[in-house]
């Protein structure tokens, strides 16, 4: 597991977005999720796609703009 899917799957099983969106959560990898028929996964996986392929961002900083992403959409 790379470290993007290690942050997608961290995200993914977060008991607040398990109860908002109800979705059954097995570990996957960000390919898989971008292929995803639940919105709330593909889009958590597409932000973090994009977000390390076009700016070298900490772990730290990619979970926090991820966090405020979903506070302003939720």
């Amino acid at each position: 597991m790379n470290r993007k899917d290690k942050i997608l799957n961290n995200f993914l099983n977060h008991k607040l977005l398990k109860e908002k969106y109800n979705y059954d959560h097995k570990e996957t990898s960000i390919n898989t999720a971008l292929k995803s028929k639940t919105k709330i996964i593909k889009t958590i996986a597409m932000i973090i796609h994009n977000s390390e392929d076009s700016n070298k961002v900490s772990d730290n900083e990619l979970k926090n703009q991820i966090t405020r992403f979903l506070n302003e959409t939720i």
